[in-house]
């Protein structure tokens, strides 16, 4: 049976990591990444190219998920494992 894991905060560091790694393992990974069509366009396509599902998906938005992500999350048929590796800054 196939592993489905939804990570966020993939854009750098850890979670880019986590994904990158878990994906060679035979993983079905959903990488949930901010800005995949602005700032972190680049680093979206680098985890396209290596078979990674991405997401847009800003934790830091009002509105707790966007209609992309919704989505793509639909997709899922079963979610094994949700990890999330951020760091979130809301300015005052």
């Amino acid at each position: 049976m196939s592993k489905t894991i939804l990570i966020t905060g993939t854009s750098s560091g850890f979670g880019r990591d986590m994904a990158e790694t878990l994906a060679r393992g035979g993983y079905t990974v959903y990488a949930a990444i901010r800005g995949s069509q602005g700032k972190n366009r680049t680093t979206t396509e680098a985890l396209q190219k290596q078979g990674i599902n991405t997401v847009e998906l800003d934790v830091n938005d009002d509105a707790p998920w966007q209609p992309a992500s919704r989505r793509s999350c639909l997709k899922l048929e079963r979610l094994t494992c949700l990890s999330t590796t951020l760091a979130s800054h809301r300015p005052e």
